[in-house]
């Protein structure tokens, strides 16, 4: 039996992604657990943990196929098929490499078929994510109490204030 306080922790408790699966299943949830970007409150390091570990109350069906919705009593996208590939491998005093890091496991992510959806983290690992896109158009949205436009904070140019700056300079992002 699964429960919500035993076991590993994956998002909702869905299956561990396995790079072998064939075929991919359509999203794959990808932690990045760094705040090494923001120059206030250090913490969202800790984002991808407490979101899959809050998750954990949440009905998923069938072992990672669809969502079972307790208010209507019945699944909900039964064939959306979601794993957990567990967290970007970060390493907290190089953020150049951090960036290659997060862009290499979103790009695999996408090579194989699936969609990457991302944990984080601070608003500079925004960038990287995008990075892994530049073969396609991305429509980017974003909801933030400000616009996250700067060029450079404290001589970085990929920080918590500039992600939206960075994607403008991207082509491929609308």
């Amino acid at each position: 039996m699964s429960l919500p306080f035993s076991g590993l922790v994956s998002f909702a408790m869905v299956p561990r992604y396995d790079p072998a699966e064939t075929p991919a299943p359509h999203a794959v949830i990808l932690g990045i657990p760094t705040d090494e970007g923001t120059t206030q409150h250090p913490g969202a390091r800790y984002g991808p943990r407490a979101i899959r570990d809050a998750s954990t109350q949440f009905p998923y069906y069938k072992r990672g196929r669809g969502y079972y919705d307790p208010e209507r009593n019945r699944p909900m996208l039964p064939a959306l098929e979601l794993r957990d590939a567990g967290d970007v491998a970060i390493v907290p005093t190089l953020p150049e490499e951090n960036s290659r890091r997060i862009t290499e496991a979103v790009a695999g992510l996408r090579a194989r078929g699936a969609f990457p959806v991302c944990l984080g983290g601070d608003h500079s690992l925004t960038p990287a994510i995008l990075r892994a896109f530049a073969d396609t158009p991305v429509h980017l949205v974003q909801v933030d109490a400000h616009l996250d436009f700067v060029d450079r904070l404290a001589g970085a140019a990929e920080t918590h204030a500039s992600p939206m700056r960075r994607a403008r300079e991207m082509p491929w992002v609308r």
